[in-house]
């Protein structure tokens, strides 16, 4: 039996040799290992936390297959930390925590979590603190009115409100759209003797700021007359009146041999210039001239004028017997009386 296996053998390898090619065994492939990768977060991680004002904290699991750190780039961002700060080959969480922000402007710092020679970048953002000022709490404003221009600072949408009692005498006039809005308000001329108040309210973001504003009262109208009783003669005459007056009058003579002619002057100064007729009457006589101003007050100016001088006697003539007797002369005047004896 050995000497069949041994001649076969033999064989076999003669066919190989009389090929002339020589035989290479076959060597089965090795597989390439995976690569490391050092650093892995999850996709459901936020790697973009955004914190209120009030900060707070934010978490950021990951797996490293090597030694990692973990930090915050900008300088001086205080408000800004993290922890743990380095660690090793594992599973770990990043806590990321923010400090309250109580500045009106929003900010940002970048956390860079680096193992081997991989880098994971998270960007953080915080809110600003909501926040409405205005420079002036306080407008004083003339009888005459005028413009209120209200500069409010704000990071917020906000708007206004008119307290009941400005409601008539305030008006929005615009928003100069700047980084620091300026709202300007037209205070109409009061005709009021007291002084009046009224309040702006500019409100958003659940935060408001009162504004006061106060108007003087109106100046109590000028108004004068140069004299309040004329005397004139019996004759055709005129006589001025000069009459001193802020706002509108309105002049009415109250007798008809009393007619103004002319009026001149300006800036509240006029003179009034009027013509009184001949009294042909033997009695004196008062005329009323009536100066009313817008105010409805008024001044009455009395002219007094002279009767015609008169003197009469019932008889130019008295016969009287020899032995003599009285005359007695009636004489109606009104002048003073005086005779003489020829």
């Amino acid at each position: 039996m050995k000497k069949i296996l041994l001649l076969l053998c033999s064989v076999a390898f003669m066919f190989a040799a009389c090929s002339g090619e020589d035989v290479i065994p076959e060597v089965p492939e090795t597989p390439n290992p995976d690569p490391v990768i050092p650093l892995t977060i999850p996709s459901t991680e936020n790697l973009s936390p955004s914190f209120s004002p009030d900060g707070g904290t934010s978490k950021v699991s990951f797996t490293a297959n090597v030694s990692w750190s973990a930090k915050v780039v900008e300088q001086g961002a205080t408000w800004c930390t993290v922890s743990p700060a380095s660690g090793g080959a594992g599973s770990h969480t990043l806590t990321i925590s923010t400090v309250a922000n109580d500045t009106p402007d929003s900010r940002t710092a970048t956390v860079q979590l680096t193992a081997g020679t991989e880098t994971k970048t998270i960007n953080i953002t915080q809110k600003q603190k909501d926040a409405l000022t205005v420079t002036s709490n306080k407008f004083e404003l003339p009888a005459e009115g005028g413009l209120v221009e209200i500069e409010a600072k704000a990071n917020i949408e906000f708007g206004y409100i008119i307290s009941e009692e400005g409601k008539s005498w305030i008006s929005y006039v615009e928003t100069k759209a700047l980084k620091t809005s300026h709202l300007i308000f037209k205070v109409a001329e009061s005709d009021s003797l007291a002084v009046r108040e009224a309040k702006i309210t500019v409100s958003g973001g659940g935060l408001s700021e009162d504004i006061t504003v106060i108007q003087a009262a109106k100046a109590p109208a000028e108004f004068k007359i140069s004299q309040t009783e004329v005397e004139v003669g019996s004759e055709k005459s005129t006589f001025e009146l000069v009459i001193t007056s802020s706002i509108g009058y309105e002049v009415k003579p109250e007798a008809d041999w009393i007619t103004q002619t002319a009026v001149t002057g300006s800036n509240g100064v006029y003179t009034h210039t009027f013509e009184v007729l001949e009294n042909t009457s033997t009695d004196s006589r008062e005329g009323i001239i009536v100066v009313c101003n817008d105010e409805q007050k008024c001044i009455p100016v009395t002219v007094k004028q002279k009767q015609k001088d008169a003197l009469t006697v019932t008889s130019n003539k008295f016969e009287l017997p020899a032995e003599g007797g009285l005359v007695e002369i009636e004489a109606k005047a009104n002048i003073e009386l005086s005779y003489t004896i020829s």
